[in-house]
């Protein structure tokens, strides 16, 4: 074999091999591409699905929840049903995504409102001012793992929006 012929035979298999190389980045690129967008529609998927199922809102007495219902309501990206005073309104958890508790102190029926969502698998989130719960109630929400204490408007939504897209 001369010279040309090994160095056209080096050529060969080094554009072979480049090729292959190219082709594989491309493979494993155009996959994890797929898979990227295959988890955000996953992700897109289940919030779109969440924001249409209504949001219950139990508020104590004296627990005024009017900016908090305002900006959850006017941000239009929830089905928020109005505050009910009423705890004994838990029977009705049906298709609900999620239990908002405006709590206070002398709340009446947080146990009931708290096993009424645990017998359906629905979080809550408890608006409440810092320190305000009572020990006897923060162990009843404690022995529910799908809970989130919130205490500013802000912070309200953040949670909703969060909850809503990842369970």
């Amino acid at each position: 074999m001369d010279a040309k012929t090994v160095n056209d035979a080096v050529n060969l298999i080094l554009n072979g091999y480049s090729l292959l190389s190219l082709l594989m980045a491309f493979v494993i690129g155009l996959g994890a591409g797929i898979a990227f967008i295959l988890f955000f529609l996953k992700k897109e998927w289940r919030l779109f699905q969440n924001r249409r199922r209504p949001i219950m809102i139990f508020k104590s007495k004296d627990q005024n929840m009017g900016i908090a219902f305002n900006l959850l309501k006017d941000s239009d990206l929830f089905n928020i049903e109005e505050p009910t005073e009423n705890f004994q309104d838990s029977v009705r958890l049906n298709n609900h995504c999620l239990v908002i508790i405006g709590y206070t102190k002398k709340m009446q029926g947080f146990k009931d409102i708290i096993d009424a969502a645990k017998s359906k698998s629905i979080p809550i989130v408890v608006y409440a001012k810092p320190g305000e719960i009572d020990p006897a109630d923060m162990k009843i929400l404690e022995g529910y793992a799908y809970h989130s204490i919130c205490n500013l408007p802000l912070r309200l939504i953040n949670d909703v929006f969060n909850i809503l897209s990842t369970y």
